[in-house]
């Protein structure tokens, strides 16, 4: 697998945060992997919530419903430096752990267009189609699961220390198949999952179609709560 070119796929889409203007350069060096990872990942999340441009690159919440105030510049600067020192790091695997740890990228959407997709969440779903196209794979051929003994660090697409859950893109027959829509993979699961008996999340996951909103919306609740 190409390293170099998944630390660019990590580090592609900050433009999208007005304080990195200078990382839609990163798109240019592409291969054709990376383009078809980027735009695939972008389709399974650009499916539902659709609403006018928004001048904001604050993410809006299903959970919370948060209403944008008008300090977007303030808050950026707030968290700024920890975004800058995030993306210091170049070493891919090390990056992605980092990604899938960190609270602040999942506040900003991946579109304008689509204030509830997740910035992180897009990320880290392109890293791991990337990671599949790189290795002859296709992504609807795979499934999703909770539970596998061996695995690429980059195959790992969510995942909470407060209850040590973690859901996978796997060559193996897991959960259930992957799928366009986020909530039609989470209905064929095949078992619960250790989230599997809250019934008010249960609900809202079956009715969301994004995966970046799904994902974005999980660590959200999670995080307010211990089930």
């Amino acid at each position: 697998m190409n390293l170099k070119e998944m630390l660019l796929v990590l580090k592609h889409d900050l433009h999208k945060i007005y304080l990195f203007k200078t990382h839609r350069e990163i798109k240019n060096e592409f291969s054709n992997y990376a383009r078809k990872a980027d735009a695939l990942a972008a389709f399974l999340s650009r499916n539902c919530l659709k609403e006018k441009f928004l001048n904001t690159p604050f993410r809006k919440s299903i959970i919370k419903r948060y209403k944008h105030n008008n300090n977007n510049r303030e808050m950026l600067r707030k968290y700024k430096e920890e975004i800058l020192e995030l993306f210091k790091q170049d070493d891919p695997v090390e990056l992605h752990y980092k990604l899938l740890n960190n609270k602040v990228l999942n506040l900003f959407s991946e579109a304008r267009s689509y204030p509830y997709t997740s910035l992180k969440y897009h990320l880290i779903l392109t890293s791991a189609i990337y990671y599949f196209l790189q290795n002859g794979k296709n992504l609807f051929k795979l499934y999703l699961t909770d539970n596998i003994k061996k695995y690429s660090e980059f195959q790992l697409i969510f995942y909470n220390k407060k209850i040590d859950f973690k859901l996978f893109i796997a060559e193996e027959k897991g959960m259930s198949k992957i799928y366009t829509r986020f909530n039609y993979s989470w209905s064929k699961r095949t078992k619960l999952t250790k989230i599997g008996g809250d019934r008010f999340l249960e609900s809202l996951l079956l009715q969301i179609p994004s995966w970046s909103v799904a994902l974005g919306t999980l660590e959200e609740y999670l995080d307010s709560k211990i089930i």
